[in-house]
């Protein structure tokens, strides 16, 4: 059964996906997973926020596809090799920092994303617009 901190990893997919990952919020009801995903449920020393935000690293994903092994048009990775992959475990203060940090990044690429988002569509919306006050005389006020 899934739990809150538990980080979900493809691990049979396109080579592309292969070790790509999510972390697991409260699940509203028991739920478990798929059997093309493998769960990393991290220890008490690693916080589930700096171990996601580790397995999105480049390379972690680099791992993840030199890794996978080629199959017809399934790539697999290993969990053997999943757990093989070192990577560097601060104090548990210094993963809150650098989880932290990440998230207020994140959130801030997000919240810029959707303002392009949302110009992209105003600026596509222009000409209709210009056109429309071209013809009830609106342009020339």
């Amino acid at each position: 059964m899934l739990r809150a901190g538990d980080l979900l990893v493809s691990t049979a997919n396109s080579k592309a996906l292969v070790g790509k990952s999510c972390l697991v919020g409260e699940p509203p009801f028991p739920s478990t997973f798929g059997a093309f995903v493998t769960v990393v449920r991290p220890s008490g020393d690693v916080l589930p926020s700096y171990l996601a935000s580790a397995m999105r690293t480049p390379q972690a994903q680099h791992y993840a596809f030199t890794m996978s092994s080629n199959t017809t048009n399934i790539s697999n990775l290993r969990v053997s090799d999943l757990m093989a992959f070192e990577l560097p475990i601060p104090p548990i203060g210094e993963q809150r920092r650098i989880s932290a940090t990440l998230d207020l990044k994140l959130s801030v690429a997000k919240q810029l994303q959707t303002a392009i988002t949302q110009s992209i569509a105003a600026i596509s919306d222009l000409p209709a617009t210009l056109l429309r006050q071209a013809f009830i005389g609106a342009l020339t006020e």
